[in-house]
């Protein structure tokens, strides 16, 4: 019998009513097919392979050059070694020489035990003190009988108070003030390492005279008195040094000392008084008394440095 048309029209809805043009899901089909890239199949699992490690760059680190010890000396430059070529430069290193290198690593070359800033003299530096911070190239000089900027001379007449002259390793100070003699002891005590002068031996005595007659002056308070001396020590016995010592040389005029009126305890150099009358050699001494300033002529007085 024949399909009337009617019937033809209708057929293809009635074969696609119903029916979907996607794939149907397969219940057993795994669902790591349809996971976002990197993202567990399970839907965020943690696992221990699932975190991502910032740190993690996939290679292994490489060590620090400045933690090698490139010329095996024991220090790497982490360590202070300021020159890793060079075995003989690093901070267990010794520098005791000024020769341009730093060879221990501390920013200064040569010694510098006093932390003045100036390497010491003994390894070719320029601070002939390295055991005083105050004492360097650019300290300011005093009159201290120390060579306070290392010019080469301990003291200048610009510095002290009265005309400098020097014997061996020592000062002195012919000072022109006429004084009693604990005022020319206090005077010269006042003054770091300087007292009222104290003569050992012939030689001194020589010089000490020879220079006193440059100034012009005849007496000069030494510094020398028996004022502690019992009486029954007079006038000859007791009789000591500013720093203690016992009289060993001397140079009195004749018949002296002689404690005149029982009153004269301190000693003072006559640059008149020589071997006429009595001295063993010119600049003869005499006593006089302490609290006397003038006699024919002011009393003037002399320091030494008293340094080794």
């Amino acid at each position: 019998m024949g399909i009337h048309w009617r019937y033809l029209l209708i057929l293809p809805t009635l074969s696609f009513a119903g029916c979907s043009t996607e794939k149907a899901s397969d219940p057993g089909e795994s669902d790591a097919e349809s996971a976002p890239e990197g993202q567990a199949a399970d839907g965020g699992g943690s696992g221990a392979d699932d975190t991502d490690d910032p740190q993690d760059t996939g290679t292994a680190s490489e060590p620090d050059p400045n933690d090698v010890d490139d010329d095996g000396d024991g220090r790497t430059e982490n360590e202070g070694d300021c020159d890793d070529a060079d075995a003989g430069i690093s901070p267990d290193a010794a520098d005791d020489t000024v020769d341009g290198v730093d060879q221990d690593c501390d920013e200064f070359d040569g010694v510098d035990a006093d932390g003045d800033g100036y390497a010491s003299a003994d390894g070719g530096g320029t601070d002939c003190d390295d055991s005083s911070a105050a004492v360097n190239p650019s300290a300011e000089e005093v009159c201290n009988a120390i060579d306070d900027d290392c010019d080469g001379s301990a003291d200048s007449e610009a510095v002290c108070p009265c005309m400098l002259s020097t014997y061996g390793e020592h000062n002195y100070l012919y000072c022109e003030t006429e004084a009693v003699w604990s005022d020319a002891q206090d005077a010269c005590s006042a003054l770091p390492n300087y007292d009222l002068v104290i003569v050992n031996d012939a030689s001194e005595q020589a010089w000490l005279h020879g220079s006193a007659l440059t100034y012009g002056n005849r007496h000069w308070w030494l510094g020398l008195s028996d004022q502690d001396a019992p009486v029954e020590a007079e006038p000859d016995l007791g009789w000591v040094w500013v720093d203690g010592t016992a009289l060993s040389f001397s140079n009195w005029s004749g018949g002296q000392p002689d404690d005149y009126e029982s009153r004269e305890d301190c000693a003072h150099m006559d640059t008149e008084a020589d071997e006429t009358i009595g001295a063993s050699q010119p600049g003869g001494w005499n006593d006089l008394p302490c609290d006397q300033s003038f006699w024919f002529e002011p009393v003037y007085f002399v320091c030494e440095s008293n340094r080794p």
